[in-house]
């Protein structure tokens, strides 16, 4: 009799924790999809495709596509294989600590990247000023809104569904081709290309960032389940005419 009492304790116990193991994937999947679905919507004003002729603004009422300059148009149509285009004002209207758009097509991320007061507002609210932990992409809110620092950082959440910063572990594939992952940063000032310099796990208590940092871009993110380590993947601009269109 005593053992059969025994056994069934045991058996609510494992009962009640599948229960709330359940409970809590479910509250995730649920969170997960709040997320995708605040951020498709946002993709109606970001799109990836821009005109391939100069436009003027003043004739658009749009200023916020970047004007390609005279000498070099013919590239322009090039520049617009990545290229991106957003409906500031509108976005600006939901929350208008936007700072770019960031862009890496070869992982499908695109999302928009705010600024808070501290590095903490956004871990754990979206763009559109949601209570959810897939967070926004936000910038160190010590680097300049401009992204004219030396060294600008873009943090966002590793989520587990891919979303956010979730596709960058596949950088680390062997079998990635690493020469076709671009990143593109958007500003209402201009476009920004950037080539993958390097991605590595790193220890924070003995990270230390360069002190020759010249126009790099990287993206952090937590790494699996080890809350010392991180996930950095550094990127380099290019050095051309898109660098900064006026």
């Amino acid at each position: 009799m005593y053992k059969i009492k025994i056994d069934d304790v045991l058996t609510g116990i494992f009962g009640m924790i599948i229960f709330i193991c359940l409970a809590l994937i479910t509250k995730d999947m649920i969170n997960y999809k709040k997320a995708d679905n605040e951020y498709d919507r946002l993709k109606k004003y970001i799109s990836d495709e821009t005109e391939t002729e100069t436009v003027n603004a003043d004739e658009t009422g749009n200023p916020y596509i970047p004007q390609y300059p005279d000498n070099i148009e013919d590239d322009a149509s090039e520049w617009n294989a990545e290229g991106l285009a957003a409906d500031y004002d509108k976005l600006y209207e939901i929350n208008n600590d936007l700072v770019c758009i960031l862009s890496i097509p070869s992982l499908d991320l695109k999302y928009p990247v705010v600024q808070g007061s501290d590095n903490v507002k956004y871990l754990n609210t979206t763009f559109e000023g949601n209570k959810n932990p897939a967070g926004c992409l936000f910038i160190d809110y010590e680097n300049s809104r401009d992204m004219t620092d030396p060294h600008t950082y873009i943090y966002g959440h590793n989520m587990k569904d891919g979303s956010m910063f979730g596709s960058l572990k596949r950088i680390m594939k062997n079998d990635k081709d690493k020469k076709d992952i671009k990143a593109y940063i958007m500003t209402e000032r201009g476009k920004y290309a950037y080539d993958l310099e390097k991605a590595e796990v790193v220890n924070i208590d003995e990270y230390r960032a360069s002190d020759k940092a010249d126009d790099l871009l990287t993206l952090y993110t937590c790494w699996g389940n080890d809350k010392n380590k991180r996930l950095l993947v550094t990127f380099a601009r290019e050095k051309s005419n898109f660098d900064h269109i006026m």
